[in-house]
């Protein structure tokens, strides 16, 4: 039997955890061991918060927008195994740095993408966050201990392939996840904001407001909700046979 949408969305998380346990205490460890600058060593830590403030914003809005948030992920994940990949094979501090900058852009939105995934997949199937992002939690303390045990079994400068496998789990796990049926969430969250809509155009949150405040209210969401029933009508249509 092919496992269901939260053991894989399950899956992801403890890999993205995974990666995030071994790479954040040990990479500037293997910074040391490819003698990259001190300096630089306190920046390149940084430039993942960086690739977070410019990247994520801007490719997670448009990839719910386009409905393409399975897809960025998958992308995000296969762009990134090759980027660190790039990363390991660089030398001198300058080519590490600027490698471990374009890895991070492409790592980095790989969260909020999976988070903005599993929360519409688990309201579609009316399942619980926690559990699922457990996974992830017990998979970054497994990285820490994984990471301490390979620092004494290999060499510092080595440590960069366990990272990079990592993220190939990553880009793995998130190849396995299964598209959403954005249609019927859609239909959900419309009818659950009609409900809302219309305790406040009947119930007695309305009553708080008199006269012409009221009209105005009332006729606001009389508007939005026969907007919202004519989109709802149009998601339940029929698709018409294509010629």
């Amino acid at each position: 039997m092919r496992p269901g949408f939260v053991p894989r969305v399950a899956a992801l998380y403890a890999a993205v955890f995974l990666y995030n346990g071994i790479q954040l205490p040990f990479l500037p460890v293997w910074f040391a061991a490819k003698q990259v600058d001190p300096a630089l060593i306190g920046l390149m830590v940084a430039v993942p918060m960086l690739a977070r403030m410019l990247s994520v914003s801007i490719v997670a809005r448009e990839a719910d927008r386009r409905d393409a948030v399975r897809a960025a992920i998958v992308l995000a994940g296969w762009a990134s195994v090759g980027c660190h990949i790039f990363v390991g094979l660089s030398s001198g501090s300058l080519a590490i740095l600027i490698a471990y900058t374009i890895a991070s852009f492409t790592f980095t939105p790989l969260l909020p993408l999976t988070e903005t995934y599993t929360l519409k997949g688990l309201a579609e199937r009316g399942r619980a966050y926690g559990p699922v992002r457990l996974w992830g939690s017990f998979a970054f303390i497994a990285g820490n201990f994984l990471g301490g045990f390979l620092l004494d079994a290999m060499p510092a400068r080595d440590l960069i392939w366990p990272i990079v496998g990592t993220v190939g789990l990553t880009a793995l796990a998130a190849s396995l996840l299964q598209q959403i049926q954005v249609k019927d969430l859609t239909i959900s969250k419309l009818t659950h904001e009609m409900a809302i809509l219309k305790r406040w155009r009947f119930g007695k949150a309305s009553e708080a407001f008199q006269g012409l405040q009221r009209s105005l209210l009332e006729e606001s969401i009389d508007e939005d909700l026969g907007a919202i029933e004519m989109e709802l009508k149009a998601l339940r249509a029929p698709a018409k046979p294509k010629p």
